[in-house]
């Protein structure tokens, strides 16, 4: 029987509420409050910078980013900060950010359908791969001269240099290698359609809420006709490297392990 391991970590937050989390490999974590204070396992750190709908992530051992994933101004809405909260760079990474994952000196980030059918930017894209300067590498409709994300539902890293997605409106599910821009295109089973989340193993992937499970989690083979539901979980669930999800709570996180 599939066993799903489950850890939940309490984070000292003095009163303050959980708003977004990054969690590294080593499983520790960089997080950002309600009060705008940026707390990783051995500090806090205050940023000046207000962030309506901030999105936090580790870029490397010396700094991270907060994007505010809504904007109505073509105004930079994606900051650089070292560990001291100083501000590195910033630029305008676009409306209705989705998700952001970073893959050594590249930012990917996704977008919803409000950004996509919104204002004029990145967003209208679904797909954007950033350099840590905010020079854009690669828009994902534009090279494919079509509509092919209308809304990027979710995404997460893939072995060692892809990353997996799953885009709105047929949902195949996309692997793109951000070494060489190659991609291949999955057509899942009709269960899967819509998920939420996504991880994977070395031999399967693993969808969290699609359209008529919301709690449900499947695992998934490429190219089998057939899905296996192996869990449930009532939060929503966003998906780590390596058969993990994380949930995020007002005053801690919760790490599912899949694998």
């Amino acid at each position: 029987m599939f066993k799903m391991r489950k850890v939940t970590s309490d984070i000292e937050l003095n009163g303050e509420v959980l708003i977004d989390i990054d969690i590294l490999t080593d499983d520790s974590y960089i997080a950002i409050t309600d009060k705008g204070n940026v707390v990783s396992p051995f500090s806090r750190v205050e940023i000046h910078q207000a962030f309506k709908f901030p999105v936090i992530r580790q870029l490397n051992d010396n700094s991270f980013l907060i994007a505010d994933s809504r904007t109505k101004e073509k105004t930079d809405n994606c900051f650089i900060y070292d560990l001291k909260g100083d501000v590195l760079g910033q630029f305008f990474a676009g409306d209705g950010i989705q998700d952001i994952e970073v893959f050594r000196d590249k930012i990917i980030v996704t977008y919803f359908d409000e950004g996509v059918y919104g204002t004029d930017g990145p967003n209208k894209e679904g797909l954007v791969l950033f350099d840590f300067d905010g020079n854009i590498l690669s828009k994902f409709n534009e090279k494919h001269g079509n509509q092919i994300i209308s809304d990027c539902y979710c995404i997460c890293k893939h072995g060692t240099n892809c990353v997996l997605f799953l885009p709105y409106t047929d949902f195949p599910l996309i692997e793109l290698n951000l070494d060489t821009g190659d991609e291949r295109k999955y057509e899942i089973p009709e269960e899967l359609k819509g998920s939420n989340g996504l991880t994977s193993t070395a031999d399967s992937i693993l969808f969290h809420s699609p359209y008529e499970d919301e709690r449900g989690i499947y695992k998934w083979r490429t190219g089998d006709k057939t899905v296996e539901r192996i869990g449930e979980y009532s939060e929503g669930l966003r998906g780590l490297k390596n058969g993990r999800f994380i949930s995020r709570g007002q005053k801690g996180f919760t790490i599912l392990d899949m694998s």
